[in-house]
């Protein structure tokens, strides 16, 4: 499940650029595999969220955030030793993203039904070295080169969720 995770993750990476590259992150849905066990049950709530992360994406739900957040809580409370360190880098990755990408939409015209759709197709791109390469200078350019960079250097044979045409990969 692990290797499976990462696939995944890898795939919703990959969807920022297009989502036509990756296909639906389908996981479990009969909730046949077992989530229980200390690496077992934090395993499947990551494959669900990122699941869940996927099918709220595609069809542009305003509500994605909870996810999100659940996905970063999980990820704190598994591979972070040291909480603190962790939870500066989160603060200060907010504070640039609320300074840098502005919410697009006034919440109070988003409609509170859960199947409200928002589309973020004029927003600009964000690529994982944003967040997770201290010495990333962040502008278009780099960005895009980054998600290009990254679906070039992705095994598409191995992972089951790309489907990239020929000429992209």
């Amino acid at each position: 499940m692990n290797n499976d995770t990462k696939k995944r993750i890898e795939a919703l990476w990959c969807s920022i650029g297009n989502i036509e590259n990756t296909k639906p992150l389908v996981f479990d849905t009969e909730f046949d595999i077992s989530a229980t066990r200390h690496v077992n049950g934090p395993l499947w709530i990551a494959l669900m969220n990122v699941t869940m992360i996927d099918v709220m994406y595609r069809k542009g739900l305003y509500a994605i955030q909870s996810e999100l957040i659940g996905l970063v809580l999980l990820a704190r409370h598994i591979t972070t030793p040291r909480k603190r360190v962790f939870d500066k880098w989160f603060n200060r990755t907010l504070a640039v993203l609320k300074r840098d990408y502005p919410c697009q939409y006034n919440n109070e015209d988003v409609n509170q039904y859960y199947e409200a759709i928002y589309d973020s197709s004029h927003e600009a791109l964000i690529c994982r070295d944003f967040f997770f390469n201290p010495e990333f200078e962040n502008s278009t350019d780099a960005t895009e080169k980054e998600i290009n960079e990254l679906i070039h250097n992705l095994d598409t044979k191995s992972n089951p969720f790309l489907c990239f045409p020929k000429s992209a990969s």
